[in-house]
């Protein structure tokens, strides 16, 4: 068996790729079809209607923390509540449906790492418009304001967190999202360079030995 590998090796030491002669190698990985970047945006989009219904089953609880009672939304059973089960059960079909072609190409780190931010990122962008839409404005933000419009007392802190949570709940799912996405391309960029790297490197003694 002759070698010619990197510089650094044991002259005459196999390499991985001839430990088993006339193995196969590994296959050469496929990019990204449309057809899976169809089924992406269709997965994001069921994980954004999680997160519209999210907030819509939210705007009482989150209502009650800076409005005073007679102007609280109606504490009944939110009407979207078919789209929180809607978006997770079908989101994660589709994502059981997409993990296997995203492993494939990117690795198992990577795709569950990436289908993780897709999912938070749809979250977050559905919590934001169904706060827009859903919740109540404040008649006076800061200070708590009855029916008849006359001014209480000023917001406490937990009034502000309640408030401002239309903003800082997706932002802070948005700013996870941007991290585990870099995350995904870091460790699709190490599993997409490892078989090259694999094939070069000495295979050891005890696996040369038991090759001849």
């Amino acid at each position: 068996m002759s070698a010619t590998g990197p510089s650094d090796a044991v002259p005459g030491a196999p390499r991985l790729s001839d430990a088993v002669p006339g193995g196969p190698r590994p296959p050469a990985r496929r990019g990204i079809g449309p057809g899976l970047v169809i089924w992406l945006v269709v997965f994001c989009g069921l994980w954004t209607l999680f997160g519209y219904g999210l907030a819509d089953a939210a705007r009482y609880p989150v209502g009650t923390t800076y409005l005073l009672a007679d102007l609280y939304p109606a504490n009944s059973t939110p009407p979207l509540l078919w789209a929180l089960f809607t978006g997770a059960f079908a989101g994660g079909a589709v994502g059981s449906l997409v993990h296997g072609p995203l492993e494939r190409w990117a690795g198992v780190g990577a795709a569950t790492t990436g289908q993780l931010a897709v999912a938070l990122s749809g979250i977050a962008l559905g919590v934001l418009l169904g706060a827009d839409f859903f919740w109540v404005t404040a008649p006076d933000t800061g200070t708590y304001v009855n029916a008849a419009g006359r001014s209480g007392a000023s917001w406490g802190a937990g009034a502000w967190i309640g408030w401002s949570s239309r903003y800082w709940v997706p932002g802070a799912l948005g700013l996870l999202a941007v991290v585990l996405a870099v995350v995904a391309v870091r460790a699709a960029r190490t599993a997409r360079r490892r078989p090259e790297g694999l094939r070069d490197r000495p295979v050891p003694a005890a696996v040369g030995a038991a090759d001849r």
